[in-house]
């Protein structure tokens, strides 16, 4: 008989529902540590309440706080409602709360999670919000279970998802995952207004190629990878000379599907002196194969030692139909159609559904469209065009 899983309220009932099967606990002894995705905003806790949780609290030094009588009683640790994931989530049993529509069983759904906690001070910390990811370890269990699954420790922030308008519409229209035709909304359509192209290297054959070619400007620069074969520099560029692209805006191609980003950065270079450009802001996007470069430029830079947040380099990401990768963390757009892939491909097709599962799971968006390869070029380079 299916659970009914509205009416379960405590931890406990949870446990005991998970941990019920012999073979359930043997899956997870092997391991205690996993990546979790808040479910909630961060709050926090007391130090009698971190106390009474075996949280440790440390109060200032005594010269920090004299005279700040309000200090002494300044809240010690965060928390936050998490969702472990991976395919060996202990959380696999539960109820995803994304899944569900009706708001009083999404509360039901949280409660049934487990509580992170935070292991360094509120003033020295980020508030976690929805979405970001987390690694971290879960305590022993009593009563035969592998885990106790009510409190668990955060190790450290291993992802926090750019959040923008773009993204935040994008996600407005997404479900968890899509398993058939989904009516994704069209791309905004601008003026097409016809430009020239230009070659970093004034050679067509070897240099990456930059379109439209503004001067004296300040603009948003996307870096778009080309695909494989037919799908190269220059059918991409017929395609955006065929859509309308935002005054300001301007696409790098780089030569080579899989040219590695630290290279493309020098051209952006050249390309900011040589047509006295002041780059505002940097998109990142790939087609088919050129996910290949995509990922060097995705993963580019280096962050927080102790949050990374990916991408470095860019406030957006989009991929159009890519050929599939592990998506490891980060957050990113998708459009995808597996049904393009065939023959020979037919197999990364398919992987391609794993890909948009591990995207959704990471916060990001892998949105189903029924066009085809090429159509969905043209529509994620509408995308970044505005």
């Amino acid at each position: 008989m299916p659970v009914d899983w509205s009416t379960i309220t405590s931890p406990l009932q949870a446990l005991n529902l998970i941990f019920k099967k012999k073979e359930s606990r043997n899956i997870y002894q092997k391991n205690n540590v996993f990546q979790a995705i808040a479910l909630t905003d961060g709050y926090t806790l007391t130090a009698q309440e971190a106390k009474s949780l075996q949280f440790s609290f440390k109060p200032r030094k005594a010269e920090d706080t004299k005279g700040k009588e309000s200090d002494k009683k300044r809240f010690s640790r965060i928390y936050f409602k998490g969702r472990i994931l991976g395919p060996n989530s202990p959380h696999s049993f539960l109820p995803n709360p994304k899944d569900i529509e009706v708001s009083e069983e999404i509360d039901n759904a949280i409660a049934l999670h487990t509580t992170f906690v935070m292991t360094t001070d509120v003033k020295d910390s980020v508030m976690p919000k929805p979405n970001d990811i987390f690694t971290v370890k879960l305590r022993p269990g009593s009563d035969n279970a592998p885990f106790n699954l009510q409190f668990g420790d955060v190790l450290y922030r291993t992802s926090v998802p750019k959040r923008t308008r773009r993204a935040a519409e994008a996600s407005a229209h997404a479900s968890a995952a899509f398993k058939g035709e989904y009516a994704v909304p069209a791309p905004p359509e601008l003026p097409v207004t016809p430009g020239d192209e230009c070659w970093l290297d004034d050679d067509p054959d070897t240099g990456d190629l930059v379109y439209p070619c503004l001067t004296d400007a300040a603009v948003r620069l996307v870096v778009f990878y080309h695909g494989v074969g037919y799908g190269d520099q220059q059918f991409v560029l017929e395609k955006l000379k065929s859509i309308g692209i935002a005054d300001n805006v301007m696409f790098l191609i780089p030569k080579g599907e899989g040219k590695p980003y630290a290279a493309v950065e020098q051209s952006i270079k050249v390309l900011e002196e040589s047509n006295n450009l002041t780059i505002i802001d940097k998109y990142l996007g790939a087609w088919s194969g050129g996910s290949t470069g995509f990922r060097t430029a995705f993963y580019y830079g280096a962050g927080w030692p102790d949050y990374p947040e990916y991408p470095f380099e860019f406030s957006e990401t989009m991929l159009a139909d890519p050929s599939p990768f592990q998506w490891t963390e980060g957050v990113t757009y998708m459009e995808y159609r597996p049904e393009n892939w065939t023959g020979r491909l037919e197999e990364l097709g398919q992987q391609q559904n794993s890909m948009a599962e591990q995207i959704e799971g990471a916060g990001g968006t892998a949105n189903y469209v029924n066009l085809s390869h090429d159509d969905i070029l043209v529509q994620i380079l509408k995308r970044l065009a505005v």
